[in-house]
């Protein structure tokens, strides 16, 4: 044993440089997949502890049709045992706001009439550092902080809102964590008002008072029993809006699974090749010290003994580097998960993370696979005879095709420029080597690529906007006031303007869809229902399969409704619109990440029959110009020809707000990973140019004899790397675009999409190859400083 500790001491003491990238190495593995980790599990961990303060509901109920009487259903719901009911929360609806003098249109606000605190489900959370009464006071609001994150809003604000009955301003007293209504992405909010200010200023609000309610079950797994009890007492199916607890949850959620999912792959590719850099250095480590192992066999020592050093420096390598990467990766994991879930903090309170038990576990295995893979190539040493060794170097077949190698003719490299030559022998001289550099190129080019396109997707999605689900005209122009604007009078004015190309009045309403297949969320699904006068396809909505609806009869569905229905093209479908039923058939199948995809397109002109055209108000009309350069320009001209009875805003304005915040939310992660990546492709490659740089120190000092400068030599070794990495990356490039996109889609599938809109940038795809290979060039360049700090003398010795 005191022999085995020798030669581990003996390995730590003379390669101090690789040991300490190997460390570093290792560390950064640990950093990657420890962050990883703890952002997946804190996610959840996070909403449900925020949801458990609020005692927040499994299930919303928004009855907004006048299909069913709220006092019925909250009276029926509070009588259940084992159900907990939040109070009938009053409610109308605007559009839009006003801040800073700005408007902010793509806001869907409930305006809530609010109870005095508690609710009793869903209660809010205050942010702000202020002690706030029961209710808000006369003359001020409640917000909530996904509205004012995304917004820069704050307690002390004052802001705008434009009714039916005139513009009014109040001002913010505090902001709440609202969990059903304030998930990041968000576009819309509840307002909490006071009973006067509601009164007063939203008495011109067409339709009267609006309801919701918050059900939270004792045993969620129930559910569908109450429900079977609950349609009995109505003699009808639910026919009004059910929120389910998925989709309260998915975007508080989405943003982070996909970050998770994303470093959970490339820490375990990460922590794979710190494995292979572990095998790599073993068994070059075993071929220069071929005579030495040699003579220790010779004398005695069991192939254990030899092995036995390998394993245990590197465990020694490994314990202390693992044990800091996942200490460290705490930092990033809280600096992601504040980013992405700021809307659920309060306060001061300190970011409480979970799951160190499955670090710990993640650090051992770690370590054992670290240990596994030593003593795995290690082991090749029980291959080497003691004889050979001494004689050769070498086994003997090997030094006889090196001698039968030498009195080989030239490969025909004799009429190259010398530095080609060199650069030529550096990267053929040791396959090996030059393929496991080709290797680490590869991985770091695809993970650049992966998340420029990533990056590049969601910027892209104004151009995209009919593969995300929403339509691709320039301009959404909503009529807040119908009182001074009707809807025919400014669709005479669209019809007149020459700049107009095409235009489509929609509108939103919510819809039962049937399955006759019983599933866990029952026989029915409520789906957000999108009507439209015009042309889907002239407005850029695209669908997955088949076509988009042109009649009266025909219906395209989102990808998750009709997965629960269990339909597809061509097939009949039942929808209650309105507390009719409808059948249609199904003419396409489309994703939407908007609704995750539980909704469905319908045509406007229906019969008057169904009572859609007759209850429904069409206020939105989709705009595409002539030129879409004029897009801004025409929003503001609408906006200021009509203030109060419209709000025009360009899409590229609408996409901004939502899609915006996605990409800011992911510039952290994102860029840590790919800087990580550079920095091991960097280490990597450094250590092994520097074992090979020392294995031919011989054929430099002849160079340098001969009158080659120590720049020369090392720019064309460097040239060789630059030849093996730019390779590599390019592969990994394809890889990049085509096959890491496959895995997210798995993840995005359960949120309505079913392939993720991939927009290429070519100059972020050549950036990220130049970077990967500008990281293996500068790793080679570093480590054949030794060539210009020794003399041609010591190098021939050596």
């Amino acid at each position: 044993m005191h022999t085995v500790w020798i030669l581990t001491l003996s390995m730590l003491r003379r390669k101090k440089l690789q040991n300490l990238l190997t460390a570093l190495l290792l560390l950064l593995s640990a950093l990657l997949l420890g962050t990883a980790l703890t952002v997946l599990l804190n996610t959840e961990n996070l909403f449900e502890d925020a949801h458990r303060k609020t005692n927040g509901s499994q299930q919303i109920l928004t009855l907004d049709q006048g299909l069913h009487d709220p006092a019925f259903v909250y009276r029926w719901w509070e009588e259940q045992s084992g159900v907990q009911v939040s109070k009938l929360l009053p409610y109308k609806s605007l559009s839009g706001l006003t801040y800073n003098n700005e408007s902010l249109p793509n806001l869907y606000l409930y305006m809530m009439n609010t109870p005095e605190l508690p609710f009793g489900v869903d209660e809010l959370l205050f942010a702000g550092e202020t002690s706030p009464e029961r209710i808000p006071t006369p003359g001020t609001v409640w917000i909530p902080t996904s509205l004012a994150a995304s917004s820069g809003i704050g307690e002390g604000d004052t802001i705008g809102f434009q009714a039916p009955g005139g513009y009014f301003e109040l001002r913010v007293s505090a902001v709440v964590v609202d969990v059903p209504y304030g998930s990041p992405f968000s576009t819309s909010a509840r307002i909490w008002m006071n009973d006067g200010d509601y009164r007063k200023h939203l008495a011109a609000v067409e339709g009267g008072d609006r309801y919701m309610m918050g059900l939270r079950f004792d045993d969620y797994a129930k559910q569908a029993e109450y429900w079977t009890r609950f349609e009995q007492a109505l003699n009808s199916p639910y026919l009004e809006t059910r929120t389910d607890f998925t989709e309260i949850s998915a975007f508080y959620l989405i943003l982070n699974r996909i970050i998770g999912f994303v470093m959970i792959f490339l820490g375990t590719v990460m922590a794979a090749i710190a494995l292979a850099t572990i095998g790599f250095t073993v068994a070059d480590a075993l071929l220069t010290n071929y005579r030495t192992i040699g003579v220790l066999r010779s004398m005695g020592l069991t192939i254990t003994g030899i092995t036995a050093p390998y394993v245990l420096q590197y465990g020694l390598l490994g314990i202390p580097a693992i044990g800091i990467g996942l200490l460290l990766s705490r930092f990033p994991a809280a600096a992601i998960l504040e980013n992405t879930l700021s809307v659920l903090r309060t306060g001061d309170v300190p970011l409480m993370l979970h799951g160190t038990g499955w670090l710990i576990l993640t650090g051992i295995l770690l370590v054992l696979f670290v240990l596994l893979c030593a003593a795995l190539y290690a082991s090749r040493a029980r291959h080497i005879l003691p004889a050979q060794a001494i004689r050769y170097g070498m086994a003997e077949a090997d030094s006889g095709r090196s001698t039968q190698g030498n009195h080989k003719g030239g490969i025909g490299l004799g009429h190259f420029p010398v530095d080609l030559v060199i650069a030529a022998r550096s990267s053929t001289g040791s396959r090996r080597a030059s393929l496991f550099t080709g290797l680490i190129a590869l991985v770091s080019s695809s993970v650049l690529v992966f998340g420029v396109l990533l990056l590049s997707s969601i910027l892209a999605t104004g151009q995209n906007a009919g593969q995300w689900g929403y339509d691709a005209t320039d301009i959404s122009v909503t009529i807040i006031n119908e009182p001074l604007l009707a809807r025919s009078d400014f669709a005479e004015r669209l019809d007149n303007d020459p700049r107009i190309a095409e235009y489509g009045w929609y509108t939103g309403a919510s819809g039962l869809l049937k399955s006759d297949e019983p599933s866990a969320a029952g026989t029915s699904m409520n789906v957000y229902l999108g009507l439209l006068d015009g042309s889907y396809d002239s407005l850029g909505y695209e669908v997955l399969t088949g076509r988009n609806p042109r009649t009266s009869d025909e219906v395209a569905l989102g990808l998750n409704a009709a997965q629960f229905a269990g339909r597809t093209i061509g097939d009949l479908v039942d929808l209650y619109i309105r507390g009719e039923k409808r059948t249609f058939t199904i003419t396409g199948i489309y994703q939407s990440v908007a609704n995750m995809s539980n909704s469905a397109r319908l045509v406007m002109n229906m019969p008057s029959d169904s009572g859609v055209q007759t209850n429904l108000t069409e206020r939105t009309a989709f705009v595409s110009l002539q030129d879409s350069a004029d897009a801004e320009e025409v929003a503001k001209e609408w906006n200021t020809a009509y203030p109060g009875a419209l709000s025009a805003a360009s899409q590229a304005s609408l996409i901004d707000a939502v899609f915006g915040e996605a990409v800011r939310s992911l510039l952290l992660p994102l860029g840590m990973m790919g800087i990580l990546f550079l920095t091991v492709t960097c280490l990597i490659v450094y250590s092994v140019c520097r074992i090979q740089v020392r294995k031919n120190s011989r054929t430099y000092g002849i160079y340098k004899s001969i009158g080659l400068s120590s720049l020369r030599i090392r720019r064309s070794v460097t040239l060789g790397i630059i030849f093996v990495s730019a390779a590599g990356a390019t592969v990994g490039a394809i890889g990049g675009i085509y096959l890491l996109p496959l895995l997210l889609n798995r993840v995005l599938s359960n949120y309505g999409l079913q392939e993720l809109p991939l927009a290429v940038s070519l100059p972020g795809t050549v950036a990220a190859v130049l970077f990967s290979t500008a990281a293996s060039a500068a790793g080679c360049w570093l480590s054949s400083r030794i060539v210009a700090k020794t003399s041609p003398r010591i190098l021939t010795v050596e």
